[in-house]
């Protein structure tokens, strides 16, 4: 719940619109959503094909903790289509673009403290059941289903990776917390430049910037990266 709330809070969006709805579906709530998921396939999906649909869902989506499932208001989208009529075109393709970084940041976090998670796409077929079933506003457009739980087991990705995959940005814009649930998934080990120069020279980041300046200290960081 915390990384729900933290990630509707923070994720950025195109004129601030805040457009993403996200609804987390914990116990008899997830088991319930899966099943209106069955439901819905059986009626389309031929009886002996079903066999193994059903057996998929059973074991592996609602086997899982719960569910985040990510919607785009739609009310929002139209509002500002009226109010800035020179881009009404773009907006429902940036409405996608937040909902897109509201499932990303998700699924990054969720890995970070231990679990697995993956994106589904049955919807338009279960949005009307899901909106009765949770009593959801119609405006509300339902984009993905995001399943979650404890992984059973590590998948080794590391023969397809290169040497080194390098992560660069601004202080405070998610590199470590992206670069540890990369290296997770990906199997490999995960090495953040700061803490390995202050476990190289026993002093922090700030000490050395200031003993240094900045030019000393730039400098300092490209031979540890090269080092590393």
């Amino acid at each position: 719940e915390c990384i729900v709330n933290m990630t509707v809070r923070h994720v950025p969006s195109a004129f601030n619109s805040q457009s993403t709805r996200v609804v987390l579906l914990l116990g008899e709530s997830h088991k319930k959503l899966w099943q209106i998921v069955k439901d819905a396939l059986k009626k389309i999906v031929p009886a002996e094909a079903f066999v193994k649909t059903e057996e998929k869902i059973d074991h592996s989506f609602a086997c899982g903790y719960g569910t985040v499932l990510f919607f785009e208001d739609q009310k929002v989208v139209k509002g500002l289509q009226e109010a800035f009529p020179a881009y009404q075109e773009n907006f429902p393709g940036w409405s996608l673009q937040t909902s897109a970084m509201h499932q990303l940041a998700i699924w990054v976090m969720l890995e970070d403290v231990g679990f697995g998670a993956s994106l589904q796409h049955y919807n338009p077929l279960i949005d009307e059941e899901v909106r009765r079933a949770w009593d959801l506003p119609e405006h509300w457009h339902l984009i993905a289903e995001m399943p979650f739980g404890l992984p059973l087991g590590t998948l080794d990705r590391s023969s397809a990776a290169s040497d080194v995959y390098k992560r660069q940005g601004y202080m405070g814009a998610g590199k470590t917390t992206l670069g540890k649930a990369f290296a997770r998934y990906m199997n490999i080990p995960f090495i953040d430049l700061d803490w390995y120069i202050e476990e190289r020279f026993h002093k922090t980041v700030g000490e050395l910037f200031i003993e240094r300046g900045e030019t000393g200290f730039r400098e300092l960081e490209r031979n540890m990266l090269h080092e590393v």
